[in-house]
């Protein structure tokens, strides 16, 4: 399927970000103030567009057709879903902010006239120290296998113990 093929509606590109930010089919239906079920065929639709089974993979390959952000928050997004996928949108929240630090926002969070956001490459290594002192090497090995590595050495990296 081709990008004019792909166009979405306003409807679908808000469920698209809104999933990029990690957010569950309830939060997601209050936002938009539509049923849970709603969100649920929203999803089945974009998923059966884009040709994919999960949250995460929707997020990645609907990125490039949206172009609203910046390349670091989209994989960020992506890493975000992926993340949320494997252990709960609570966990990853937690997770990231404690990666972050407190005191600073996590990638495309950052408003104008505001500090700027942590950068993706220094949010990733403290990820992946806390992911390994925190789950050993199941959800590494998962997010490996979607593509995720850490080290800083690029997408393939090894994973540093």
């Amino acid at each position: 399927m081709n990008k004019a093929e792909r166009r979405l509606t306003a409807r679908q590109r808000e469920v698209v970000r809104l999933v990029g930010e990690g957010l569950s089919n309830k939060q997601i239906a209050g936002r938009m103030d539509i049923s849970e079920n709603g969100v649920k065929r929203h999803l089945a639709s974009l998923f059966a567009k884009y040709g994919v089974e999960s949250r995460a993979a929707l997020v990645h390959h609907a990125a490039a057709d949206l172009g609203e952000v910046s390349e670091e928050v989209k994989l960020f997004q992506l890493l975000r879903a992926t993340l949320a996928d494997v252990l709960g949108q609570p966990a990853t929240d937690v997770l990231l902010r404690r990666a972050a630090g407190r005191e600073r926002r996590l990638p495309g969070e950052a408003r104008e006239g505001e500090e700027a956001s942590v950068p993706l490459a220094e949010l990733m290594d403290h990820l992946w120290q806390l992911l390994f002192d925190m789950t050993g090497d199941v959800v590494l090995r998962k997010l490996e296998h979607v593509g995720f590595a850490g080290g800083g050495e690029g997408p393939r990296a090894r994973v540093r113990p």
